[in-house]
């Protein structure tokens, strides 16, 4: 069921009492209706890329979205047992669920290695490279 996207601008009240410019997307189905709001810096870049590509805002916030969802369906699918438990400074540690072990992935001049492994091609370390865009690596 495909759900059309509308993109505001508003300004909301932020909870210091300061206001704030911040973008609205309203996502309406045949159900209901919601909205989410995000930063307005945030949304300029969006809008800066979508330009660049010759897109809308709307369909490269969908093409966005779509592709993570993709993503994460194919991180699941080839590593199930697979979990990020934590982050730390240049360490992820990833969890295997099914046998219960830990694995210390550090980040080293741009490679991952994966400590109990001694390796950077593993499947610790793909799975990190996997969801790079989603950790908080310091390069």
């Amino acid at each position: 069921m495909d759900k059309d996207i509308k993109l505001n601008q508003e300004k909301v009240s932020m909870p210091s009492d300061k206001l704030d410019n911040k973008s609205t997307i309203n996502i309406n189905s045949h159900h209901h209706e919601e909205s989410i709001n995000i930063n307005s810096q945030v949304y300029e870049e969006l809008q800066r890329e979508a330009e660049e590509k010759h897109f809308t805002t709307k369909e490269y916030v969908q093409i966005i979205l779509d592709r993570h969802l993709k993503r994460n369906h194919m991180i699941n699918r080839i590593w199930p047992e697979l979990q990020i438990a934590g982050v730390d400074e240049n360490i992820i540690l990833v969890v295997n669920v099914t046998d219960k072990k830990f694995f210390n992935v550090r980040l080293h001049d741009k490679y991952l290695f994966c400590e109990q492994d001694k390796s950077t091609g593993c499947n610790h370390t793909a799975f990190v490279w996997m969801q790079a865009e989603d950790l908080d690596f310091r390069w």
